[in-house]
């Protein structure tokens, strides 16, 4: 176990040494209230992420995210992405991430674990605050995902949208 957590500090420190390494994320938090019932919800969402530019225009990351909706459900999910950037203008940057997203959690409503998986893309800019600090927004999916509930049949979901409806920011330091 020390020889595995030394080769990765040491992979991290070589990564770090090119300045090609992105570190950062994002934190949400939103509340909702049901107008028929009058009983507040909230969300919270945590989602680490780490990246590393390949060139210019490709880098590929991963983010590790938690989700809790209060009283209903708890998600862990690993999301490996491949990122496109084809325009920059100054300090302001399009992308597009391609990847997949596998979860895992509880539905505490119907007492059921679930596992889901989700592949797609979503679009989202970049704006180069500093040279080391950067503002991202990620807006929107295009994707098919399933979720999979112990002894019940899987649900599938497919999405196409550029709405606000899905909007996540997140600040990243640039090493």
């Amino acid at each position: 176990m020390k020889k595995l957590f030394l080769t990765m500090i040491v992979a991290c420190m070589t990564m770090a040494a090119s300045a090609q390494v992105y570190l950062g994320g994002s934190v949400g938090l939103t509340g909702e209230k049901n107008g028929t019932t009058d009983k507040s919800t909230t969300y919270f969402t945590i989602a680490p992420e780490i990246g590393y530019n390949l060139s210019d225009s490709w880098a590929i990351g991963t983010k590790i995210a938690y989700y809790s909706k209060e009283d209903v459900s708890n998600q862990f999910a690993f999301a490996p992405y491949v990122r496109y950037t084809p325009w920059k203008l100054g300090q302001v940057s399009i992308f597009v991430d391609g990847g997949a997203t596998i979860g895992f959690g509880k539905d505490k409503t119907i007492d059921k674990s679930f596992t889901s998986w989700n592949i797609g893309v979503q679009p989202g800019i970049a704006v180069n605050l500093t040279e080391k600090l950067s503002f991202v927004a990620h807006f929107g999916q295009f994707g098919y995902g399933q979720t999979k509930y112990k002894d019940i049949k899987a649900d599938s979901k497919y999405g196409f949208g550029l709405d606000l409806s899905s909007v996540s920011f997140g600040l990243f330091f640039n090493f």
